[in-house]
């Protein structure tokens, strides 16, 4: 029998909720975040999610352990230094309104939906390990009955499959490594999402790495976002101490920061073009067409989401090089600069 832990529902409702918001008074979140703290938000949108991430990063005490669990609606969520157009299925994402995001973290491209928790573990940089913190979410679910345990790649697996990727970031003495929990995913979704229709050639940046996955709903029928944080909280306080604060988010406790913190801010920078495909490193793209009789196919050079280059071939010589060169400048005067 697994053990079911009751102090989540507990833990969320007796939190701060609008923390940060009194009056007209300035607060700052380094003056509640010290020690053991426990960060929970209710809001299903990921560029509010990642802007309380990143915030709580940012403004924290360097030697508290933080908890932070939140999901998302469905989007797909890509690493720092990887590009959308190679990782995904923009057609697809957008057909469906599953949106488009880049956190700040490196590693790879993941799909989240309401079938997904995500979980982040903050601590001071000079104790920061991968290892550590994945195994206590491992063993959280070990708690739950799922026997689950930590590849070499930091992944949480059960029977092989994952069911938890994550990846890290550091910034001055403190370090966050966070996850995903697949729970009940929609996998269809999912693959449809992460399977990109575009020929990327010559492509920088980094490039996800595919595994078989697989949900924790195969394994414990009773689990779901509500369980599974329990089990994480409790494992956590057991492991860094009681939770000194605990800090309850919404969308409207976040919208009424508006002056008093960066908050808001930073979830326009979230969903703005330049952040989400201006960061794109460099790549070309190509594609075959007919244009009239003849084959052609043309290739772009893109920097940060923009047309740079256009070349254009054609296995037809009676194009000539004449007209062929006068085709490629109409080309190159219509479409660079474009996004």
């Amino acid at each position: 029998m697994y053990k079911i832990h009751k102090n989540f529902n507990r833990l969320k409702n007796n939190g701060i909720n609008n923390c940060y918001f009194q009056s007209n008074k300035r607060y700052s979140l380094a003056q509640k975040l010290v020690g053991t703290s426990l960060v929970i938000s209710t809001s299903l949108n990921p560029f509010v999610n990642l802007s309380i991430e990143e915030w709580v990063l940012r403004n924290s005490d360097p030697n508290s352990y933080i908890l932070y669990l939140w999901r998302n609606r469905p989007c797909v969520v890509i690493g720092r230094n990887q590009n959308p157009w190679k990782e995904c299925n923009l057609s697809f994402l957008r057909d469906r309104d599953v949106w488009s995001v880049r956190r700040i973290s490196g590693g790879g491209t993941v799909y989240h939906d309401l079938g997904n928790t995500n979980y982040s573990v903050f601590m001071p940089r000079n104790e920061f390990s991968r290892e550590m913190s994945a195994k206590l979410v491992s063993k959280s679910l070990n708690s739950l009955g799922i026997p689950s345990i930590v590849n070499s790649r930091h992944d949480i697996t059960v029977d092989s499959y994952k069911i938890s990727g994550s990846a890290f970031k550091i910034i001055g003495k403190k370090a966050f490594h966070h996850g995903t929990m697949l729970i009940d995913t929609n996998f269809d979704r999912l693959h449809g999402c992460l399977n990109s229709n575009m020929t990327i050639t010559e492509a920088k940046g980094v490039d996800s790495v595919r595994s078989k996955v697989t949900n924790l709903r195969n394994y414990n029928l009773q689990v779901n976002h509500n369980l599974f944080c329990d089990a994480v909280s409790s494992e956590f306080e057991n492991q860094f101490g009681s939770y000194k604060n605990i800090l309850n988010f919404s969308d409207s406790s976040v919208l009424k920061l508006s002056g008093i913190a960066d908050l808001p801010n930073n979830v326009e920078y979230y969903s703005s073009w330049d952040w989400i495909f201006g960061q794109t490193p460099e790549f070309s793209f190509e594609a075959n067409g007919t244009l009239e009789t003849a084959q052609v196919k043309i290739k772009l050079g893109i920097s940060k989401g923009v047309i740079k280059s256009v070349e254009l071939w054609s296995n037809d010589i009676s194009l000539g090089s004449e007209n062929s060169s006068t085709l490629n400048s109409s080309l190159e005067k219509a479409l660079i600069g474009e996004q």
